[in-house]
């Protein structure tokens, strides 16, 4: 964009599901061990959390909803979202490492895909998607 936001929207339609049971999430005390911070409902959403982090200068938000098995991750730079991803079909998100080299894999899968979006959070904010068909 011309902004220098890189934005993606994925959305993947409900019926590819091949696992329709409740997705898996990190319980609020693992969050505050891994991020110091903890997930939050937001107003006007039933099942929607925002989980907020600071990282060497930039911001991590995460957004999921368990109702919807949805995801938005966004890194800002400042005021500017520098990333900006959505995706349906949210599988788990999970908690890699830990300490000083803490992040998260949101996992997103159905018949003939799945997505991995792996986050670093610490040391260095970063973000790696992997999409895989079959």
């Amino acid at each position: 964009m011309a902004d220098g936001t890189l934005r993606l929207t994925t959305i993947i339609p409900k019926g590819w599901l091949t696992r329709m049971s409740d997705i898996g999430v990190p319980a609020e005390g693992d969050f505050m061990e891994a991020f110091g911070a903890t997930p939050v409902l937001l107003a006007g959403g039933e099942a929607t959390y925002l989980v907020e982090v600071a990282s060497g200068g930039r911001e991590l938000l995460l957004s999921y909803d368990v109702v919807e098995r949805s995801v938005r991750v966004k890194i800002r730079d400042g005021a500017m979202d520098s990333v900006d991803l959505y995706y349906e079909g949210l599988d788990t998100i999970s908690l890699t490492g830990g300490g000083s080299t803490a992040g998260l894999t949101v996992t997103l899968s159905g018949t003939g895909y799945l997505v991995r979006v792996h986050v670093a959070v610490f040391p260095i904010l970063g973000i790696r998607s992997e999409v895989l068909a079959g």
